[in-house]
């Protein structure tokens, strides 16, 4: 067997291979395995994983590596591999491995399990391979496994391939290739960069580093591994923005089905690791878009900044036949933007969930302190939160957030409680997202139908609704403050207004607020209730009006039937008021059928009046503005009279007259009394 000082030569011979050129950060695992070394610092691996020293060169001035975010809570659920590859390619005139070249046939040469990954929290303070090396190694921790070169039996005609993996997952974190030599002196400058060229037969150690966002796609994130029972009984995963928890997810003992639940328990695994990812895709509460976590719900609900995706590696199967993940509830929160705030709407909204086999469903109601940090101040978070992605969490509020509960009694029969990958009946296709949603109703708030005679205005209300309660007072009311419901007329259907002094509109929008209604010396507090005064054509009819808000119900429709106002008795002699200078000095309207039928003037001439004759009455503009007209013709002039009924006493006359011998016009405007 090599003693130590053979290992440290080893170790010095990796630490001469040179760092690669740094390639725009890729994807979050490198699209193809077969990256000489795919990693956060070289082409353009997995911005969140690093191979370390003494393998590659120290890493930590890479652009993508965050001091303090090592990720220690998925250590039994990673994996490393390593393969011997097929006969390699002449490339410049060395034999060297492309990212065409396959594992050989046979499968690994070695492999390291989950649960036989080595944990360093702290190497400062423990002991270990690297002590006494002088490596420059995370302060905040690594993973590593050592690899016997010697139980391998490596040809060092062959490169060999290291994978590290999340157990159940077929896309390597990192990728690093070997090239064994037998002896120092076959060091190959040319290779540097390319792949990691070790002593044969030496213990060779391979440490990396794993990072809160390695299993996800850009945006704040964190993974843990969970089992199927903790000694403590609960376990959870928390994002952390950096000033506290913004989401996360509670787990308690038997969460996931054993294998006797399974039909198949090679389908069941007793681990997985589940990661929370802040969606930070176009829409979804950033600043200046509108928020759209899930693009199925309703459009007229409110969807909050707070957006999650909830997955777990390996992806669960349902495990019975009624399509559960989980064997028991699984709680989830988010850092609700209005949580703690003095907006009315803050207590209305519910968490909501939406993937890709089931429709966007609201979830069962309760807190759990349990779940984030309780000194969360979600109401001034940092300003900005640096991501690779350049999306920031912003404008988050407090914590808030909402429990999965399992049981027939969910929305859309959802069989049981799914935080993760919610499959509702069928396979996962990997994704599930989660966001608090204001879950609201619109409806009138009174009479829908009202009968008016034609001239009138009316005031009709609508109300949002929420499906919680709150107090005002002793009493429990669900409406909401705050809420724009907009009032809309067609053409045709009259006038709208927000109070006697606005102007006139055909689309009005109103705020919900408070009704106070008395009853005596009794006043009562109706939250959520908006209000508009409809003006409808006077001309009887049936006409419309519509109300619709941020909320589920409507559009609400109004019905206004305006009738014909009462017969008015305008038959009868009527004298002018001013009998000196008055154009006509009486007016006999005779009435055969309703409202009339001809209007007989007299004129005032002297020394005996003027009688015009009798014809008869324009009614046309009778029902709905009590107004009749005329034409009188004589050898004189035209006259067309119009006759405004005002009470059962006085009309208004109006009279316009045009010479024939076209010397010119006049208008007069007269009032009578009733004589008879």
């Amino acid at each position: 067997m090599k003693g130590r000082d053979l290992f440290a030569l080893s170790v010095l011979s990796l630490a001469l291979a040179c760092e690669g050129n740094k390639l725009p950060t890729g994807p979050n695992a490198p699209g193809d395995a077969s990256l000489f070394i795919g990693d956060g610092a070289h082409n353009g691996g997995n911005p969140d994983f690093f191979f370390l020293q003494p393998l590659v060169p120290n890493p930590a001035g890479d652009a993508d590596y965050e001091p303090g975010k090592f990720n220690n809570a998925i250590g039994p659920s990673l994996t490393v591999e390593i393969c011997r590859l097929e006969p390699d390619i002449l490339v410049d005139g060395q034999h060297l491995p492309t990212s065409a070249t396959p594992c050989y046939k046979n499968g690994p040469v070695d492999k390291f399990p989950a649960g036989t990954i080595h944990l360093v929290n702290n190497p400062a303070s423990e002991t270990g391979w690297w002590t006494g090396l002088n490596l420059n190694l995370p302060a905040d921790g690594f993973y590593y496994v050592v690899w016997n070169t010697l139980d391998a039996h490596l040809n060092p005609e062959k490169f060999y391939r290291v994978k590290v993996f999340i157990s159940g997952s077929d896309v390597p974190l990192g990728v690093v290739d070997i090239d064994p030599m037998k002896r120092l002196r076959e060091f190959r400058p040319s290779l540097a960069g390319q792949v990691v060229q070790v002593l044969d037969d030496e213990p060779l150690p391979i440490p990396f580093r794993v990072e809160k966002g390695a299993l996800c796609n850009g945006g704040t994130c964190n993974s843990a591994t969970i089992t199927r029972t903790s000694p403590t009984g609960t376990q959870s995963v928390i994002v952390d923005a950096g000033g506290g928890s913004i989401a996360g997810a509670l787990f308690s003992d038997g969460w996931l089905p054993s294998p006797a639940q399974c039909p198949d328990p090679s389908q069941c695994p007793q681990s997985v690791v589940v990661t929370v990812t802040e969606v930070n895709t176009a829409g979804s509460g950033l600043p200046g878009e509108p928020t759209i976590c899930h693009p199925a719900l309703n459009p007229r609900l409110i969807q909050f900044r707070g957006c999650f995706n909830y997955t777990t590696t390996p992806t669960l199967r349902p495990f019975n036949a009624a399509g559960d993940q989980f064997a028991a509830e699984v709680m989830v929160a988010v850092c609700y933007e209005l949580e703690g705030t003095n907006d009315p709407r803050r207590d209305f909204a519910e968490l909501y969930a939406s993937g890709p086999n089931e429709p966007p469903h609201v979830l069962t109601d309760e807190r759990h302190e349990g779940v984030l940090v309780a000194t969360k101040d979600c109401t001034n978070p940092p300003p900005v939160i640096t991501l690779r992605s350049s999306n920031p969490l912003v404008q988050l509020a407090s914590t808030g957030w909402r429990k999965l509960k399992g049981g027939l009694d969910g929305v859309f029969s959802v069989k049981t409680a799914h935080a993760v990958d919610l499959g509702l009946g069928g396979i996962v296709k990997g994704f599930s997202n989660i966001s608090p949603v204001l879950s609201a109703n619109i409806e009138a708030y009174g009479p829908t139908t009202v009968t008016f005679e034609g001239g009138l205005t009316v005031n009709l209300s609508a109300m949002i609704t929420g499906n919680h309660h709150h107090l005002i007072g002793e009493e429990e009311y669900s409406g909401i403050n705050t809420m724009p419901v907009t009032f809309s007329v067609a053409a045709g259907n009259g006038i709208l207004r927000a109070n006697d002094n606005a102007d006139p509109t055909a689309q009005l929008t109103v705020n919900t607020a408070n009704l106070t209604i008395q009853d005596g010396e009794v006043f009562t507090i109706v939250p959520g209730i908006a209000i508009v005064m409809w003006t409808p054509p006077s001309i009887p009819g049936t006409y419309h009006m519509t109300a619709t808000g941020g909320a589920t119900g409507g559009p609400v429709t109004y019905t206004a039937i305006v009738t014909q106002p009462p017969l008015v008795n305008i038959e009868g002699t009527w004298d002018n008021e001013v009998q000196a200078g008055a154009n006509v000095s009486q007016l006999i309207l005779s009435v055969t059928g309703l409202p009339v039928t001809s209007v007989h003037a007299y004129g005032n001439c002297v020394p005996t009046l003027c009688d015009w004759g009798s014809e008869n009455a324009d009614e046309s503009r009778w029902n709905g503005f009590n107004e009749l007209s005329t034409v009188f013709h004589d050898e004189v002039a035209t006259r067309t009279v119009t006759i405004n009924y005002l009470s059962a006493s006085r009309i208004k006359v109006s009279i316009t007259a045009v010479f024939n011998n076209g010397s010119g016009q006049y208008s007069t405007v007269e009032y009578f009394r009733r004589v008879t």
